[in-house]
């Protein structure tokens, strides 16, 4: 199995500092960034979708 090519451009992003959030300052600041970005992609997802 190889890795696609958002996996790619994710790391080769990284790898250059792009496209990074953090450090966080405790788990909770971590998981309100997660919840947030998982609810913008629902959002989208559900835009899409109809």
């Amino acid at each position: 199995m190889t890795p696609s090519d958002v996996t790619l451009t994710a790391m080769e992003a990284a790898e250059n500092s792009q496209d990074i959030y953090g450090p966080f300052d405790s788990d909770s600041s971590l998981m309100d960034a997660l919840d947030a970005y998982a609810s913008l992609i629902s959002s989208f997802l559900f835009y899409f979708q109809t």
